[in-house]
């Protein structure tokens, strides 16, 4: 027993010191990822919809917000309201154009968005699609694309609080997206 207990107080801090190295080396790509993103075009896409094809064209000359979310994601709820918030606020803007994707099938969307009060329409895409348009990042993940094509806001990961979501998307990705939309 006498063993038992000193291999494990022995083992304990190893593992807990491995396991943050482990944590601290996928922070470390995930920062690696957003700044090779930041400041150079968004990645080719390609997506059918029922309103029709969606492809890089579409966004040129426009500010483009993604979403990337699913259903098994609290965070990725949490910030719903916050994304109703600016989709009501940018969605009538010509110079605005808006995707929330996901991998979930339409029956869990249409679930998702009857109990969160979804107003935005949600495209369903191939799960590897979905983690390669999003750098392979974490979900939530949220990406602002300059009229100019370039990628000038990521972030992954959000809140569970919904209001401090909201207060996050007020203060920090609405006077992004306003100041693309009304640059000089």
């Amino acid at each position: 027993m006498k063993f038992i207990v000193t291999g494990l107080a022995f083992l304990l801090p190893v593992l807990l010191f491995s396991q943050k190295l482990n944590v601290d080396s996928m922070m470390n790509e995930d920062k690696r990822k957003k700044e090779l993103a930041l400041n150079n075009p968004y990645l080719k896409i390609s997506l059918k919809t029922p309103e029709g094809l969606i492809t890089n064209d579409d966004f040129k000359g426009k500010v483009v917000y993604i979403n990337f979310w699913h259903s098994q994601c609290a965070p990725c709820l949490g910030e719903m309201a916050a994304i109703n918030n600016l989709y009501d606020s940018f969605s009538t803007n010509p110079k605005f154009k808006f995707l929330s994707l996901t991998f979930n099938d339409e029956k869990t969307i249409r679930k998702i968005k009857k109990q969160h009060g979804i107003k935005f329409p949600v495209y369903s895409i191939d799960g590897d699609e979905c983690d390669r348009l999003m750098y392979n990042l974490a979900f939530p993940t949220n990406i602002i694309i300059g009229d100019s094509g370039l990628v000038k806001y990521i972030m992954a990961g959000a809140s569970l609080n919904e209001q401090k979501n909201i207060e996050y998307f007020s203060k920090k990705i609405f006077p992004i997206i306003k100041g693309e939309l009304f640059k000089p």
